[in-house]
This record gives C-alpha cells, sequence and structure tokens, in this order.
C-alpha cells in the first residue's frame, strides 16, 4: 500500500507540470484532498504549486493555493509563495482564491513563515467574504498571525460583528480569535455580552469561557460574566468546569490587582 501511495504522490507531482490545464488542475486538486492518505513528503511538488498560483485560470490559483496550505498543514513550506499568496487576497472578482490564500497563510503563519502586509488585507476581507469556509479561514489566519505577535486592533469591531453570524463555525472561529487576541492585550468591551451569551451555546462554550478569561486578565470583566462563571464552575461537564474555574481566578486576580494599583495611588497622593 505504502508503494501504491509513493507511486501515485509521484505522478501528482510530475502532473503539475503538464501541458494540460485539466491535469495539472486535477494533480493540485488531488495532493489537496488525498494528502493524509499520500502521506505529504515530497518538497519537489512546492515549487510547481507557487508557479501555478500565477496562472492565469482563477480556478487553478485557487486550487494551487489550497494545496499549498495543505503542504504547510503538514509543515512543508516554500518561503518564496508568500508574495504571490499576499497578492491573491487583492483578487476582487475570485471571492474562493482569496480563501484559499487566507487559509495558506493561516498554515505559513503556524510555521513561523508571515508577510507583514498580509494582516491588513486579511483584517479587511473580514468584512467582505460570506462564504463559510473562505470566511472562517481568514480569522483562523488573522489568529495565526496574532499568536506570531502580529494584531491590528482594527480587526476587533469586525470580529465582534462575526459572533452574530448564524454560521457555528464562523461563531466559534471569531470566539476564538477574539480570545487569542485578548491574550495579546488586546480586548473590546462590546465582545463581552456577545461572548457571555454564547456561553449557552454548547458548540463554542469552551471557546466562549477561555475569551472571557483572557478577557478578565485584560480588566474587561462584569458581573454578569462573572455570575455565568460561578454558574459553570458547578457545570456537570469536568472540561467546562476547570475552564470556567481558571477564569474566574483570572477575574479574582484582575479585581486583586486594580484593588492593589488604587490603595497604592491613594497612598501616594
Amino acid at each position: 500500500m505504502k508503494k501504491l501511495e509513493e507511486k501515485k504522490l509521484k505522478k501528482y507531482v510530475e502532473q503539475l507540470e503538464s501541458q494540460h490545464a485539466g491535469e495539472r488542475f486535477r494533480a493540485a486538486r488531488n495532493l489537496a484532498l488525498d494528502a493524509d492518505d499520500l502521506g505529504l513528503t515530497d518538497q519537489s511538488a512546492l515549487p510547481k504549486l507557487v508557479k501555478l498560483l500565477d496562472d492565469k485560470d482563477g480556478d487553478m490559483r485557487d486550487v494551487a493555493a489550497w494545496a499549498l496550505g495543505v503542504y504547510a498543514r503538514e509543515g512543508l513550506t516554500d518561503e518564496s509563495a508568500l508574495p504571490t499568496l499576499v497578492k491573491l487576497l487583492d483578487e476582487r472578482w475570485e471571492k474562493e482564491v482569496r480563501g484559499s490564500a487566507a487559509y495558506a497563510l493561516a498554515f505559513y503563519a503556524r510555521c513561523g513563515l508571515v508577510d507583514n502586509s498580509a494582516l491588513s488585507k486579511l483584517v479587511e476581507l473580514l468584512g467582505e467574504l460570506e462564504q463559510e469556509d473562505n470566511l472562517k479561514d481568514t480569522i483562523f489566519a488573522v489568529e495565526e498571525y496574532a499568536r506570531c505577535g502580529l494584531v491590528e486592533e482594527s480587526a476587533l469591531p469586525r470580529l465582534v460583528k462575526l459572533l452574530d453570524s448564524e454560521i457555528g463555525d464562523v461563531r466559534e472561529a471569531a470566539v476564538h480569535a477574539l480570545g487569542v487576541y485578548a491574550d495579546r492585550g488586546l480586548a473590546e468591551q462590546a465582545a463581552l455580552p456577545k461572548l457571555v451569551k454564547l456561553l449557552d451555546d454548547k458548540a463554542v462554550l469552551m471557546e466562549a469561557i477561555f475569551a472571557i478569561g483572557n478577557y478578565a486578565r485584560c480588566r474587561v470583566m462584569d458581573e454578569s460574566a462573572r455570575q455565568r462563571l460561578v454558574e459553570l464552575s458547578g457545570s456537570e461537564y469536568e472540561e467546562a468546569r476547570r475552564a470556567a474555574s481558571r477564569a474566574l481566578s483570572a477575574y479574582v486576580e484582575m479585581r486583586f490587582t486594580a484593588r492593589f494599583v488604587g490603595a497604592n495611588q491613594n497612598r501616594s497622593s
């Protein structure tokens, strides 16, 4: 079976340079679709996929960016892809291409490869993309850039707005990204009541607790959030109990720090 998969992988890589556009497209698509079975270890595909990012056909650029993201997910990258991936974020009439570029940029960032000019474009896309996968991947990219220490304050109101999305995966991604931003010291008060409301959504419960805990560390907290965390600290679900207890600890620490600072300021005056 291993030899068969190696043979298929070699075939797909060779077909990336086929004279026939259909073969090139299918080869890139198959590399992405069958990544788990193929075991992507052959880096010779990377420069060929990078070349396809400049193809005149939008579908080809889309699948090439997606495949590069899949390779990056497996820890295999080609740094020369970054400038073109960033450029693809500007394709106004090819939303799928922009979404796939965001997907690739997210995993490149996870591998420690970022382009500073990408972040403002990604933040702008948060208010433009509509398809579930494209939007989710863009939020993911903004989050991964934050994990690399690159944040943009203008992302906050856009992420807060996405908390009201009817799409569960988008809400979940937005909650998690807001939690990571708060962990980097950026939090917006307007997000807190929405995050508290999402504590009733089991699909995003853990992400919402994580975000609220980080908001407390940023000194953004109110009584309704504290009460809900107290309730959850008695949850029948052990994971939720532990997460709520950690978030409450952050709240207590925040209150103690605020009182300590206030007391010292009164003494000074």
